[in-house]
């Protein structure tokens, strides 16, 4: 019996990114003969925010100024929830993939550190991430690697596990397994996938926070 899982954690985007980070879920789900969870966070802090007596919004064509509609924000988020599971259901499904789906609130990369535990974890990075590589235009053969976040640890089962991982991801192809550094995350190739060690990056504070904030890819978290 199959109790290997890889949890794809996402947050309220476009369908298009779901689509995109569910369709290198699933692969990589194949690679490693594991089940797909893919887990949707609604964002506990829009919704707070969205609750306060003093919130309000604005109209994006309008640019009228109105109170802030906490339920429309429900409804939206229940509607983008659905979407996302049409998406698993389609991606997952057409290729024999098991698959689950689930709803949580709370905040994407805290969800994805609680649900990493003992599993690996693909996620998006921050959007502000994504958004700063815009019109910086990376090598294409980057594009077909999958680079392992290097350590000072590099002999440990901890990051022998994160290579490992890479290279069930990459098949019969190990040359396009790399490393790079935290210097090569800022201006370096950007590669098909980050792996990194969530036990090993976790002992520095702070540390996978930064890392998530400089990716420019997905990034799978190997527990």
């Amino acid at each position: 019996m199959n109790h290997r899982t890889l949890r794809v954690v996402l947050a309220p985007r476009a369908a298009v990114d779901a689509r995109r980070l569910l369709g290198e879920g699933v692969a990589l789900a194949r690679a490693l003969d594991a089940d797909l969870a893919a887990v949707f966070v609604e964002d506990a802090d829009l919704l707070r925010w969205g609750s306060l007596p003093f919130s309000q919004e604005i109209g994006v064509a309008s640019g009228t100024v109105r109170p802030a509609d906490t339920e429309a924000l429900r409804r939206l988020l229940a509607r983008r929830a659905g979407e996302v599971r049409t998406i698993v259901a389609q991606v997952a499904g057409g290729v024999g993939v098991t698959w689950s789906f689930t709803v949580t609130r709370g905040d994407p990369i805290r969800e994805a550190r609680r649900a990493a535990v003992g599993e690996q974890v693909l996620l998006e990075p921050p959007r502000s991430a994504v958004q700063h590589a815009v019109g910086r235009a990376a090598p294409l053969a980057s594009r077909t690697t999958v680079a392992v976040l290097a350590s000072t640890e590099q002999d440990s089962p901890e990051q022998q596990r994160a290579w490992s991982a890479a290279h069930r991801f990459v098949g019969a192809h190990p040359e396009a397994v790399t490393t790079v550094g935290m210097a090569d995350l800022a201006g370096g190739p950007t590669p098909r996938l980050l792996v990194v060690s969530l036990p090993l990056i976790t002992r520095t504070p702070g540390m996978l926070d930064r890392v998530l904030a400089m990716a420019r890819c997905p990034v799978v978290l190997v527990a």
